[in-house]
C-alpha cells in the first residue's frame, strides 16, 4: 500500500469525495486519516489564500504527514496545493501518489478557483480522474482500476 495518497485540483472537483470513498475502500487494513485543506484551515484559523500562505498551509500539511507515516498512519490529503514542485518532491520522499481531480462543470466552488494552479507533470506517480458529469462512485471506480 501507498504511505500517502495526496488529491489536489481545483475546488469543487470532488478531491474529498474521492477521499472518502478510498478511506472506505481501504479501511481496516491500516490505520488512516483523511486531510482536508478546509479543516486545516478552520482548525488554524488560516484564511492567507496569497501564493505565500498557501505555500505555507501545504508545508504545514507535509509536516503533519511525515509525522503521521512515522507513526504508521496513511495520510489521504485533499487540498487544492496549486504548486507542482512542492507537491511532486514530498510525494516522491515518501512513496506516495498523487491524484490530479479535475472537473469541468460548474459546481459552485468556482470562486475558489486558484488561477495560478499548476497540473502534475505526466509521471508513474501520478492520477488523472475527470469527474465531470460522473458520480463520486463511478468516479471512484476509475480511480481505483488506476491504484490497482
Amino acid at each position: 500500500m501507498q504511505k500517502i495518497f495526496w488529491f489536489t485540483g481545483q475546488a469543487g472537483a470532488g478531491k474529498t469525495e474521492l477521499a472518502n470513498a478510498l478511506k472506505a475502500r481501504i479501511n481496516g487494513e491500516q490505520k488512516i486519516i483523511i486531510i482536508d485543506g478546509d479543516d486545516i484551515r478552520e482548525l488554524y484559523n488560516n484564511t492567507d489564500y496569497s501564493i505565500t500562505g498557501r505555500k505555507e498551509n501545504v508545508a504545514f500539511v507535509q509536516k503533519l504527514c511525515t509525522f503521521l507515516i512515522k507513526n504508521e498512519v496513511v495520510p489521504i490529503v485533499c487540498m487544492v496545493s496549486p504548486f507542482s514542485e512542492q507537491r511532486r518532491v514530498f510525494i516522491e520522499q515518501y512513496g506516495g501518489v498523487e491524484i490530479y481531480v479535475q472537473c469541468n462543470e460548474i459546481r459552485g466552488r468556482e470562486n475558489y478557483h486558484v488561477d495560478y494552479y499548476e497540473k502534475p507533470k505526466q509521471s508513474t506517480r501520478v492520477i488523472e480522474v475527470d469527474t465531470t458529469n460522473k458520480s463520486v462512485t463511478k468516479s471512484f471506480e476509475e480511480l481505483w482500476k488506476k491504484l490497482l
